[in-house]
């Protein structure tokens, strides 16, 4: 099992510890309740440094510039939310809670994958 490590090092995006109450893959969004995020979810914690299974204490990266699988179509500067199976998608204004909003898409998708900053976990 691969960890995850987000585009800007370690020593430039805060990380914390958090127990798991599921099955996580390393790369995807998580919630406080040690989940993965699901669709539009407003409770995103960040995104998990390592796979694990309920009750396992894994390493969360914080808010920063992240590389994470994406799904549906996301433009360069346009604003994400996470999609479900904790991935990123486009949030969609007027529809998507404000709350569910994580950043922006700093480079477009590419091969379901996208690179987005962060400031909001």
């Amino acid at each position: 099992m691969s960890d995850y490590v987000p585009v800007y090092g370690p020593e430039t995006i805060p990380s914390f510890t958090l127990t798991l109450s599921a099955t996580v893959t390393a790369g995807q969004l998580v919630t406080w309740a040690g989940g993965v995020a699901g669709d539009a979810s407003v409770s995103v914690a960040g995104v998990a440094g390592q796979g694990g299974v309920s009750g396992d204490l894994i390493t969360v990266w914080g808010p920063g510039r992240h590389k994470l699988a994406s799904s549906g179509s996301i433009t360069q500067g346009a604003a994400v939310c996470a999609a479900a199976a904790g991935v990123l998608r486009a949030w969609v204004a007027g529809t998507d809670a404000v709350a569910s909003y994580l950043g922006r898409a700093s480079v477009a998708a590419s091969g379901n994958v996208v690179t987005a900053s962060l400031p909001i976990l």
